[in-house]
């Protein structure tokens, strides 16, 4: 009995990291601007000038902390995130997915197609690099020069097996599947 339970605990203590990778349990609270890392409010400061509604949030999955500013610049929705630390993790555009190419639609929706049903909630285009300054990210995301990592985020939800399940995927710019979080909901 004692060599089973041993098994069972070395089994679960294997497994569990893999769950938790692909579940995503947010949360988000907003907080005041002063609330961010220095290093955030210093490379944000002259992009947000003239942008509306600017919201600042602190966010944990339950594995990490981060910071986004959201904000409306040229009737455009961003949302730009910060590691605990102040550094850029990514620029996120708002977009609606029959904006995408066609190319773009048709390699996602392939990969949507092996569920009964779905129902895209939200798109967007995500930004990164890991070899420019997180002010060169900023500004030629607002610009619409980026032209290093391009990813897309799809919230979806899907049905399968007579249930619904909602999923924040990521694809790369060619629209090939990459990764999924299950979203347990946002508390």
């Amino acid at each position: 009995m004692l060599r089973y339970q041993a098994m069972m605990l070395i089994f679960i203590s294997a497994t569990l990291p893999l769950i938790a990778q692909t579940k995503k349990m947010e949360r988000e609270k907003r907080v005041k601007r002063e609330v961010l890392p220095q290093a955030a409010i210093n490379v944000l400061e002259g992009f947000i000038a003239g942008a509306r509604k600017v919201r600042h949030y602190h966010e944990t999955d339950g594995e990490k902390v981060s910071f986004e500013v959201k904000f409306l610049r040229n009737k455009r929705h961003y949302s730009v995130e910060f590691n605990e630390a102040g550094g850029l993790e990514d620029v996120e555009l708002l977009v609606r997915f029959d904006q995408l190419s066609e190319t773009l639609r048709e390699n996602i929706l392939k990969h949507l197609s092996q569920y009964d049903k779905y129902k895209i909630r939200k798109t967007q285009q995500q930004f990164s690099s890991p070899s420019q300054p997180d002010e060169q990210i900023i500004k030629a995301s607002l610009e619409g020069l980026f032209t290093e990592i391009v990813r897309y985020e799809i919230i979806v939800e899907t049905k399968s097996q007579g249930s619904w399940t909602t999923y924040e995927m990521l694809f790369d710019e060619k629209g090939d599947f990459i990764s999924q979080k299950e979203v347990i909901g946002r508390l």
